[in-house]
């Protein structure tokens, strides 16, 4: 008992030390943050812009991927902006590598959608893939980051193998970023192939309900060239952390 009062003061020491040699700041917010805390302050930790989309059926994000594929369902975990705090979420995960912060921000997504009751029959995961180039470039695919974290937390909940699939599809064309929704669209024409391999593997297991899982949802355009791939032998749902207005 004495041997473990003084270790959880010493790693009190220690993390006192840390904080005060390099302090932690809010995210959000930029104000320091207590001992103990991470990423966001109390006060921005309560005011993220939820979608509630979890248990919304026919949500903004829905409708959007329903007019250009026959998506199942869809939801975001919170409303982006450019120029609101929160994207820095977004961006200090995607641009800075921070990705305790995007498996924070994957988990508490699950959470919700578990809440919600509207993906429970979901039997794989699979990520929006990056071409091997920026891949390269960053480091890591943020969308296998979420992905991974979304299925290790519905396989614990509901107690059965969910799968994460990282490469039923492929992006076989480099494509750079656009702004306006027509680029968007042309840019994805022919950017993306099934991968057979990995297909095979889901004929053989029978799954038929995947949960496609990016970043965030802005057009749309994206999914839906994946969703054109896949085909409609397999119900897609969709699943990001941010949904743009």
């Amino acid at each position: 008992m004495v041997g473990s009062r003084v270790g959880h003061i010493l790693i009190q020491s220690v993390a006192s030390l840390s904080d005060l040699f390099f302090p932690r700041i809010c995210v959000v917010c930029g104000s320091h943050l207590e001992a103990g805390k991470r990423y966001l302050c109390p006060e921005c930790e309560d005011d993220i812009p939820l979608t509630y989309f979890w248990s919304w059926e026919a949500n903004p994000a829905e409708a959007r991927l329903q007019a250009l594929f026959p998506a199942q369902r869809a939801c975001s975990l919170f409303i982006y902006r450019n120029d609101s705090g929160y994207s820095h979420l977004i961006h200090n995960f995607k641009y800075k590598a921070d990705i305790n912060l995007g498996k924070k921000l994957a988990s508490l997504l699950a959470e919700y959608m578990i809440s919600g009751g509207r993906f429970e029959d979901i039997e794989a995961v699979v990520s929006v893939p990056l071409h091997p180039i920026k891949k390269w470039q960053r480091g890591f695919n943020q969308s296998d980051i979420i992905g991974r974290q979304l299925a290790s937390v519905f396989q614990q909940y509901y107690g059965h193998t969910i799968i994460f699939e990282p490469n039923l599809v492929r992006r076989k064309r480099y494509t750079r970023s656009q702004t306006k929704a027509a680029d968007r669209t042309a840019n994805m024409a022919g950017a993306f192939q099934l991968d057979k391999n990995a297909i095979r593997r889901f004929n053989i297991l029978g799954i038929k309900k995947i949960l496609l899982v990016d970043d965030v949802l802005t057009t749309g355009s994206t999914i839906a060239s994946i969703a054109s791939v896949i085909g409609d032998s397999i119900d897609i749902s969709v699943a990001t952390l941010g949904f743009v207005e």
